[in-house]
């Protein structure tokens, strides 16, 4: 698919972006949550919808970081292991998928610098732990 010159795409992808900004509140929104009375099955799973379409159609539209970080996340969430996890562990992971998508609205781009970055190597490596 070309994304950067078929108009029709470019459109796609335009309200793709656009959506991503109320996937990015809900999630600052269930961070809130979970700060304010921790982690509750709603929120859990509210936090878990949003991680697994993510995963889904992120990397149609090119933004393939964003679909790594929510594929972890969903996983993470979807299991048993979330609830044994202190309700800043799961804002910290959380907001980092946030943060991905905040810098996808801002520069329309896949936010490649994010695979070098210490906290997305240490979120990897906490997922990974934690499946173990």
């Amino acid at each position: 698919m070309d994304w950067e010159s078929d108009p029709e795409l470019i459109q796609i992808r335009s309200e793709f972006i656009k959506s991503l900004s109320e996937r990015a509140v809900a999630l600052k929104n269930c961070c809130d949550t979970i700060l304010k009375v921790g982690l509750t099955d709603d929120t859990v799973r509210e936090l878990a919808f949003i991680a697994h379409r993510l995963a889904g159609i992120a990397e149609t539209y090119g933004f393939s970081v964003v679909g790594n970080i929510a594929e972890k996340l969903d996983g993470w969430l979807s299991s048993s292991e979330i609830y044994k996890q202190p309700p800043k562990e799961v804002v910290r992971c959380v907001s980092f998928l946030e943060e991905a998508l905040h810098r996808v609205i801002e520069t329309e781009s896949n936010p490649q610098e994010m695979l070098e970055d210490q906290r997305m190597r240490d979120l990897i490596f906490f997922f990974e732990a934690i499946r173990d």
